[in-house]
């Protein structure tokens, strides 16, 4: 689901998101509109505010930065000692 759409459903505002994220409403709005990319961290902020809801790998974010989230993911699944 997209941040658009989570928001819609949620009937929760930018501003309230934005406020629990801790970044400026300007800038989600703009990360929403496409006019801005999210990074790494803040992909992954929205994905555990959202409980999932929306994923960090459909968040836009810039070629470098899903490449280094695809690294973090792909870190993260291996199993301990692997």
């Amino acid at each position: 689901m997209t941040l658009a759409a989570y928001l819609r459903r949620s009937h929760e505002s930018v501003s309230g998101l934005a406020r629990e994220l801790g970044c400026s409403q300007p800038h989600l709005f703009r990360l929403i509109s496409g006019e801005r990319k999210a990074s790494v961290w803040l992909a992954l902020q929205i994905e555990e505010r959202t409980d999932g809801k929306v994923r960090a790998e459909q968040v836009p974010m810039t070629l470098r930065s899903r490449e280094r989230l695809r690294k973090f993911l792909k870190r993260t699944e291996e199993p301990a000692g692997a």
